[in-house]
């Protein structure tokens, strides 16, 4: 009777913590803590590792052309922090897009968040979307970017995200063949034809979640992809993959109870049969 007691006591409480897990991990408080910097686990170039997902503005997705134009390029943003970010009042100035040649020593402008407008908002675990609108053929406008110019991405370039007055890097990628000062480590594969490159969620692309990961190193941190998939401000915002503790928590109740239940359970019949 002393277990079955113990069993009945101990049991609302792990509940409590399965339910807990449940709510924080896969309910609409799933992003908590997602601002700061969380802890995953993932398989990269240099074996298991631990990697961070990012706390700051990132480049998530660059497209160099498609099968109309050459000229079809774009750049989206991804916001993974609960607040937020205006690209025309960052760090006490503002963000500009910058890209490099593939060995290139010095930034190109494509565009610069300079004035303040409404639509220079990436809402939190947004997304934002820059293209070009040099083909003329108002393809922009049919993928709704947020904004465009004239500036063009190509094979083997990199791009980058720089706060204008201090000219410190905020975020950047290079792909192909890129060598230099924007490539983060190594560079992305070089997209697919008619294709994408798209920075991973986690320890892979999940769509039901932002894409947030950021170890620093743009071979593990992006993939090829074959469907582009632009995003703008207007698009459905989704969070960074929940945080270790909280599956954690999740897990360890589930557990918990399993084996509270198992070891009542025996020594309960164990107790009957005396």
């Amino acid at each position: 009777m002393r277990y079955r007691r113990i069993f009945l006591i101990t049991t609302p409480f792990l509940v409590a913590a399965l339910i807990t897990g449940l709510v924080w991990s896969f309910g609409p408080n799933s992003d908590e803590g997602s601002s700061g910097a969380d802890i995953v686990s993932a398989e990269g170039a240099d074996g298991l590792s631990v990697v961070t997902l990012a706390d700051h503005l990132v480049i998530s997705e660059v497209q160099i052309g498609d099968a109309v134009s050459a000229k079809h390029d774009f750049v989206e943003l991804y916001n993974p922090t609960d607040y937020p970010i205006d690209l025309s009042d960052y760090e006490d100035s503002y963000v500009k897009l910058v890209k490099r040649t593939k060995s290139g020593t010095s930034d190109t402008s494509i565009k610069s968040w300079k004035s303040k407008e409404e639509d220079n908002i990436v809402p939190a675990h947004g997304y934002y979307l820059w293209a070009s609108n040099s083909a003329d053929d108002g393809w922009e406008l049919s993928i709704d970017a947020n904004v465009f110019t004239s500036g063009t991405i190509t094979d083997n370039n990199a791009v980058g995200l720089r706060v204008k007055e201090s000219s410190n890097l905020i975020d950047s990628v290079g792909w192909g063949e890129a060598a230099n000062s924007l490539v983060e480590k190594m560079p992305a594969p070089a997209p697919p034809e008619n294709g994408s490159i798209e920075r991973k969620s986690g320890d892979g692309i999940d769509h039901a979640y932002g894409n947030a990961l950021d170890t620093d190193d743009n071979s593990w941190d992006f993939l090829g992809q074959y469907m582009p998939n632009p995003q703008n401000s207007e698009s459905l915002p989704l969070a960074p993959v929940p945080e270790l503790p909280t599956l954690a928590l999740f897990a360890i109740g589930l557990c918990a109870i399993g084996i509270v239940y198992v070891y009542g359970r025996r020594r309960l019949t164990t107790v009957m049969s005396i």
